[in-house]
């Protein structure tokens, strides 16, 4: 069973359709702190563009991750390591009330630019930028576009820029995976729905926050998710084509054990966005709370395809779904990989306790129980079920039996 990392990468061009993978763009701002900016630009590029069924569109961490690990953004280079036929690159340049988007789209057999376009307007007309350099590389990749994909990327999140700003900032400080940047982006959030109540990807987002609460903060949590459902139907009821919703709708389905709707739910999200790897990574961790850890794996195998530079939750979902296996060893090494992309995820912690237990490694577990009583003193186990949905008593028990004989209190 190939681990992350360690699979050979299947070019997609058997898939018969496009294969692209866009970059980071680069920020020539005066202000490096114009980054979220940029990176947003990419970002929204990469949502648009894998929402049309006739591409396969690689994942944002994963495009994201060679600049981040300070590795060739060279196209070639992308096209070898990633298995795609095309890479778009670009740069923003956001100066006063002008903004200017330089992108090109590269063949990454040949190395050939086959569209290269700069494109300066007035900051109040960023969203018809976007519009159209999503359109002249669908145009160039000679993509037929369904009357219903038009009409999809025609629509507007929101015609506030300043909420669309806000929204941009949140998006970063999500990425960071830990308390007060979960908090932070909850202000961000809270602050663009005032500008604009009918943003619905900001009140998507907004739900994931308190999601992501009751799966690592275990604290009042039935009241947390609550609060995250009506969020999320919210979100849903303003605009039922977006993705984000639909998956954040799912998240919390999920932990309230209700793994039909969840199931529901993500199914929707991949239905709208073919290429949404997390929509399909959430259905896996779905399914294994829902008692079926193999097909969980199975999905997890072609969120990878689309994602295969795993990010820190995919690694930690597929160290749960190695457990729920009871193959140790390979939750183990995913756990630990997990730990190094976030040392202070308790939720980890308590897995990793779990199965040094089941491989007899007693000292190893206690000492990962210690570590999560300094992140969180009052976890009980009687917590456990809100953190580890899983709907199998039989499941729930092995966690939670392992858990107790590695000294967790009652």
């Amino acid at each position: 069973m190939p681990m992350p990392g360690e699979s050979t990468i299947t070019p997609f061009a058997s898939e018969g359709r496009p294969s692209l993978a866009v970059m980071p763009f680069e920020n020539l701002s005066n202000d490096p702190e114009q980054s979220y900016f940029s990176d947003g630009m990419a970002d929204s590029l990469i949502s648009d563009l894998s929402q049309v069924g006739g591409l396969l569109v690689i994942a944002r961490n994963t495009s994201f991750s060679f600049r981040d690990r300070g590795e060739s953004m060279d196209p070639r280079s992308v096209g070898e390591e990633l298995g795609v036929s095309y890479v778009v690159a670009g740069s923003v340049q956001r100066a006063g009330s002008n903004v200017r988007i330089s992108a090109n789209l590269t063949d990454t057999q040949t190395g050939i630019q086959l569209w290269s376009q700069r494109l300066d307007r007035e900051f109040k007309d960023l969203f018809a930028l976007q519009d159209e350099v999503t359109t002249q590389i669908i145009v160039a990749l000679q993509v037929e576009l369904s009357q219903e994909e038009k009409r999809r990327l025609s629509k507007r999140y929101t015609d506030s820029l300043d909420a669309y700003d806000l929204y941009l900032r949140a998006w970063e400080e999500i990425w960071l995976y830990n308390d007060d940047s979960r908090r932070n982006a909850q202000d961000l959030l809270r602050r663009a729905l005032q500008i604009d109540p009918g943003f619905a990807l900001a009140k998507g987002l907004l739900a994931t926050t308190y999601t992501n609460r009751a799966g690592v903060a275990h604290l009042d949590n039935e009241r947390v998710l609550e609060q995250g459902y009506r969020i999320a139907l919210e979100a849903v009821e303003i605009d039922p084509e977006l993705p984000q919703v639909y998956a954040s709708l799912g998240l919390v389905h999920l932990f309230r054990r209700e793994n039909a709707e969840a199931e529901a739910a993500f199914k929707r999200a991949v239905e709208i966005d073919p290429n949404y790897a997390d929509g399909y990574g959430l259905s896996g961790w779905n399914s294994n709370y829902a008692g079926d850890p193999q097909t969980a794996w199975d999905m997890f195998q072609y969120a990878l395809r689309l994602n295969p530079r795993a990010p820190f939750p995919y690694l930690n979902a597929m160290s749960e779904i190695q457990f729920s296996l009871r193959n140790y060893q390979e939750s183990l090494e995913l756990g630990l990989q997990a730990l190094e992309r976030n040392p202070d995820a308790l939720r980890q912690r308590l897995f990793l306790a779990a199965t040094y237990m089941g491989l007899e490694r007693f000292e190893d577990a206690s000492w990962e129980i210690d570590e999560v009583s300094l992140l969180q003193p009052e976890l009980r186990l009687r917590d456990i079920p809100f953190i580890a949905p899983y709907r199998e008593p039989e499941a729930m028990e092995h966690l939670i039996s392992l858990l107790r004989r590695a000294g967790l209190p009652e």
